[in-house]
């Protein structure tokens, strides 16, 4: 991601982004990393554009289009937005999910590679349909 930071088109709008990191503590789950573990919406100069990465047990990455659109990933319900993230995250896994414990094995099992990993600055991602698109 730093890479594409860097390009002049897919830098200059991930840079014009509202960036935040949300916090997930008090949920049970902590959140899954992996070696695909960027979710995006398709495309990123769209109002409800947004660019999730988790960075942590209890924190992730969010960039927005806006601050409207950031206001709206903040008010979701936490466990909600863990369970897609690490929906996500281990669907699109190619080989690897990492977790602060193994007490998520079984939920990676039945994930884990089923998806096609999305890719910044080529073609267009692919993601399991989630309940908090912005609309």
């Amino acid at each position: 991601m730093a890479g594409l930071c860097d390009d002049p088109v897919i830098g200059k709008a991930i840079n014009e982004m509202r960036w935040s990191v949300m916090q997930t503590h008090g949920v049970g789950a902590s959140l899954l990393t992996s070696d695909r573990p960027v979710i995006m919406s398709n495309g990123l100069a769209y109002p409800g554009s947004f660019i999730i990465l988790p960075i942590g047990p209890m924190s992730a990455f969010l960039a927005v289009r806006g601050e409207a659109e950031e206001a709206q990933f903040h008010e979701k319900p936490i466990a909600e937005l863990v369970e897609v993230i690490n929906h996500t995250v281990a669907w699109q896994a190619q080989d690897y999910v990492w977790g602060a414990d193994d007490g998520q094995i079984g939920f990676v099992d039945e994930r884990l590679g089923k998806g096609v990993p999305q890719f910044l600055g080529g073609g267009k991602p692919v993601y399991p349909k989630q309940r908090w698109d912005i609309e």
